[in-house]
């Protein structure tokens, strides 16, 4: 094997003795260039850094701002600390024991305002269907987002709870029903076979039509037989 061809072929480079790298363009030097453009800064005598952000001076007021399509919003029970265990100790004694009764009488609220605010006959039933639906979520989703105990918050909420456990057996029961239908239809299909019994009953006709023919043409040839030996009996 010749080692000339073996490989991958390349082609001859021939050398350059004026070769003098990668071109670029070429550059003309700008006696006026100062670096790299930034934009300029204007003195501000009023600068300071704040070493220690933490420390507050005496607080007066807290502000909100708020953006929000919901009315009736309140906000009590402000609380400014640098110690999480002080707060957290603060909302259970303030903020979690008058949260469910505040829920509570609202929900209730709610009630008395569907019972005297009636909607007509055809949509009643839905839309008070889907408002106990949007209330019941609202409310255990509050309560979720609020407190950080939700075995706590489920417990409390065993009514809603049991409402979602209801829709949810409605459902399977809805699921299971038109299972069954769809089973039903399913298996009954097979009791249509019958043409094949009709196809079989021309079979059977035309194999007794045979046998029938081959019993004549056999009584045919024993008539033949006997006319003739009685005409060569007579002869």
């Amino acid at each position: 094997i010749n080692a000339e061809y073996m490989g991958t072929w390349t082609a001859p480079m021939v050398a350059n003795p004026a070769y003098k790298g990668k071109w670029t363009p070429p550059l003309i030097p700008n006696p006026a260039y100062k670096g790299e453009w930034a934009p300029r800064k204007i003195e501000n005598p009023e600068y300071f850094e704040d070493k220690q952000p933490n420390k507050f001076l005496p607080i007066g007021g807290i502000g909100f701002e708020l953006w929000t399509m919901d009315d009736d919003i309140q906000f009590d029970n402000i609380y400014i600390s640098n110690d999480p265990k002080e707060a957290a100790k603060f909302a259970d004694e303030t903020f979690r024991v008058k949260l469910p009764l505040e829920q509570n009488r609202e929900q209730e609220t709610n009630d008395k305002d569907d019972e005297t605010v009636k909607p007509p006959a055809a949509k009643s039933s839905l839309e008070h269907f889907a408002n106990q639906i949007r209330r019941r979520t609202n409310v255990l989703v509050e309560r979720l987002s609020t407190e950080q105990d939700k075995l706590r918050v489920l417990q409390q909420s065993s009514d809603i709870v049991g409402f979602y456990a209801a829709v949810v057996a409605v459902l399977l029961g809805l699921v299971g029903l038109f299972a069954s239908m769809l089973g039903g239809s399913s298996t009954a299909a097979p009791a249509k076979q019958q043409p094949s019994t009709k196809k079989d009953e021309p079979k059977s006709a035309a194999s007794t039509a045979v046998k029938g023919a081959s019993s004549s043409v056999q009584d045919a040839s024993a008539n033949v037989t006997k006319r003739a030996a009685a005409a060569a009996g007579t002869q």
